[in-house]
Order: structure tokens, then C-alpha cells, then sequence
């Protein structure tokens, strides 16, 4: 068990797995609740969406609260370069690597080609500053 998971239990919570939340329930423009697939409603000082943007904008929402730039993202999205990534684990402390958000950017030896374009470089990031280790 996750230790957030763990401290909303300890707090009172409650967690129901393998439900699908169908609607995220609305009174006065605020949230309140979730209707879940079985039919059954949850309701909640707070409701906090996991999902991708669009299923809970779109669907659980059901594009009550969309403005013009988000309905025009929706029905003419951009796409974007495609992504290879590639996780590793080593079996040593990454301590002399430098924290990075955005990660390393090191030059290849050999640039490839990816989805037609040119690659020149690998983006390197670590989590060793992550104390779960």
C-alpha cells in the first residue's frame, strides 16, 4: 500500500478499487460527488480526477465547462513528436549524478532517426533523489 493511500485511510478514508466512475456530480458548479458504473453515488468534500483531461472534462463533465480554446484543442488537436523511453535500473547509489526535473541532455555518438526525425542527443533522467530506494 501507498503511503498516500495509507495516510487518507489513517485520516478516515475510504477506497473503493475496480469502479468506474461514470460522473462526476455537479451542484451549483461544484463538485460534490461521483456517480460510479453500478449506479451508486459517492459524495466528497473534494473530488480529485485521476483520469486523462479529456475522459473527465469530456465525459464525466460531459463539456459543461469547456471554453472556445479548449473545445478547438479537442476537436483539432496537435500532435507531437513522438517518444521512446527506455528505464533502466542499477543496482548502485546515482548520487554523483546532478538532480535534474527536465534531465540530461548527452550527444550521440551516432544520431538516429526516429519517426523520420533526426535525433542527435539522449535525455538522461535520474531519480535517485527519490528515498524510496
Amino acid at each position: 500500500m501507498c503511503s498516500i493511500e495509507q495516510r487518507y485511510l489513517d485520516l478516515g478514508g475510504r477506497v473503493q478499487f475496480n469502479a468506474r466512475v461514470e460522473i462526476i456530480l455537479v451542484e451549483t458548479d461544484r463538485a460534490i460527488g461521483v456517480r460510479l458504473g453500478d449506479g451508486s453515488e459517492h459524495r466528497a468534500d473534494w473530488v480529485i480526477s485521476a483520469a486523462d483531461g479529456r475522459t473527465t472534462i469530456f465525459d464525466m463533465l460531459d463539456g459543461k465547462y469547456v471554453d472556445r480554446a479548449l473545445r478547438n484543442r479537442k476537436e483539432n488537436p496537435r500532435l507531437f513528436q513522438p517518444l521512446v523511453y527506455v528505464s533502466l535500473g542499477v543496482a548502485r547509489a546515482l548520487d554523483d549524478l546532478p538532480v535534474s526535473v527536465g534531465g540530461l541532455r548527452y550527444p550521440l555518438e551516432s544520431p538516429m532517426t526516429i519517426a523520420g526525425k533526426r535525433e542527435d542527443s539522449i535525455c538522461v533522467r535520474s531519480y535517485s533523489f527519490d528515498s524510496r530506494r
